[in-house]
């Protein structure tokens, strides 16, 4: 016959730990001992805060470079396990051969920055395509994902979209 372990008395706990609960948690300690270490933040003590915010001639003048890195980041993201990691790498290359000052790129250059990140944000929506057709998770956003949609009772892969129509469209 089987005891509990580990329960110290809690019914709920008999069926171990929640995943989604124990990733949150786990992405989230790190952040939360850097501001338990240093609340207000070296930058704001010393005034050297910079600004953050593209100007509007970035943002109009790289639309081309975000469009070609967010393409590629979707098409890196369908591969399953490639990773926003290798989607930034790649876009970040492209944007720099493409360049017409490939010397400014190491030094903040907003090319690319803004091809870097629009690889990465591009993998997200990329990974959904076998998460949801062939219920092979591409990402860690996509597993988080997989798991909350198991948890509803729907399972993906080829029959998402026939036997659970009702759910999914809505």
């Amino acid at each position: 016959m089987g005891f509990p372990r580990f329960t110290y008395g809690m019914h709920e706990l008999t069926g171990g730990f929640d995943v989604v609960v124990v990733l949150i948690g786990l992405f989230s300690l790190p952040e939360v001992f850097k501001m338990l270490e240093d609340p207000l933040g070296t930058m704001a003590e010393t005034g050297k805060v910079g600004s953050m915010k593209l100007k509007l001639k970035d943002i109009t003048s790289n639309i081309g470079n975000a469009i070609r890195s967010t393409v590629l980041g979707i098409i890196i993201g369908i591969i399953p396990a490639a990773g926003p990691d290798i989607a930034a790498f790649l876009a970040y290359n492209e944007a720099r051969k493409s360049s017409d000052h490939p010397e400014e790129f190491g030094n903040g250059s907003a090319e690319g920055i803004i091809a870097a990140e629009s690889g990465n944000n591009g993998v997200t929506g990329g990974s959904l395509i076998p998460l949801l057709t062939l219920g092979i998770p591409g990402s860690a956003p996509a597993a988080l994902f997989l798991g909350a949609m198991i948890i509803h009772g729907v399972r993906p892969g080829p029959t998402l979209f026939t036997q659970h129509a009702d759910t999914v469209y809505t």
